[in-house]
């Protein structure tokens, strides 16, 4: 979508400077994280951005305060190793799922790819969050696109999650809560994907994106019944061990409905030599990901998660 401008561009653009400065910093062959982490404290106030259009050209609501809305202004691409995954796994007419989508930067993209003939489903709890999703699904009129105020886990019903300080940088950290009490506390509904895929006549999904921050066992328990049936054809996953160890939950039980349904599993690299790679430039799948044989991950990893009825990655 690059059509012509909104009114909320013209009302809420970016001043010329930091655009052309965007532009330079985009070019530049090291230190872009740093400049941009400079030139945002120089415009504090949100404006309306549009995302790169390869990326579908959308409109969004841009925080320069915010981590992701940063890096996406300033190099047009936010995790590029897992927005290239998904780019090159999702096509037209297909249906993703957007597992904690935040202000939708991989919701917008994915809602690009899969056109009009597609469909997207945005499920983001945190209030304030969502908010910010609906505006920026509302800006692009996309009528393909649901955003969903709703956490998932394993069973429908409800849960206390405790969400992002304000002023925070790192604002997709909503997490279980255990106190009500606790400022930016809330409580939300909670939802099992395969439930929720009934309900919805949703039968086969292309991509599911999982980033639920620790609660990545529950989302996978919600959906053992379509990954046994092979209908989440790609499950794009952002672990937390930390967070699972804090519950008792094994990095091993956490991938069970996967591994247990023959899923092929894949390590995401994250490495900053190639984060830096492929926010220039495309990268073969091979050079973006590894096969999973139980290798050390670190304390942040992200796999891909490939279902038996799919070719092997090439």
């Amino acid at each position: 979508m690059t059509g012509r401008p909104l009114a909320a561009d013209r009302q809420s653009a970016p001043p010329l400077w930091l655009s052309a400065a965007a532009a330079v910093v985009r070019r530049m062959p090291w230190g872009r994280y740093r400049a941009s982490r400079r030139l945002s404290a120089l415009r504090p106030v949100p404006f309306v951005a549009r995302t790169p259009p390869d990326l579908g050209g959308h409109a969004y609501r841009c925080d320069l305060g915010d981590a992701i809305c940063r890096e996406v202004y300033f190099t047009g691409r936010y995790e590029p190793a897992k927005t290239q995954l998904v780019r090159a796994l999702v096509r037209p007419g297909d249906t993703v799922i957007d597992l904690g989508a935040n202000w939708g930067y991989f919701t917008l993209a994915a809602a690009h790819w899969t056109g009009p003939s597609g469909r997207v489903v945005a499920f983001e709890p945190d209030p304030r969050l969502f908010q910010l999703l609906q505006g920026n699904v509302a800006l692009n009129a996309l009528p393909a696109v649901t955003p969903v105020q709703a956490a998932v886990g394993e069973r429908r019903g409800s849960g206390l999650f405790l969400g992002y300080e304000e002023g925070a940088e790192n604002r997709g950290v909503t997490r279980r809560a255990a106190d009500g009490t606790a400022p930016h506390a809330f409580r939300t509904d909670v939802v099992a994907l395969d439930e929720w895929c009934r309900g919805a006549h949703v039968d086969h999904v292309r991509l599911v994106k999982v980033d639920v921050e620790g609660d990545e066992h529950r989302a996978l328990r919600g959906m053992a019944e379509g990954l046994g049936r092979a209908a989440y054809d790609y499950v794009l996953l952002e672990c937390h061990p930390d967070a699972l160890r804090e519950q008792h939950v094994t990095f091993e039980a956490m991938l069970g409905p996967l591994t247990s349904s023959g899923y092929a599993l894949h390590v995401i690299d994250f490495s900053p030599a190639t984060y830096s790679l492929a926010a220039r430039r495309a990268l073969p799948l091979g050079e973006l990901v590894e096969a999973y044989t139980g290798q050390p991950l670190g304390d942040w990893p992200h796999l891909l998660a490939v279902s038996p009825r799919m070719p092997p990655l090439r």
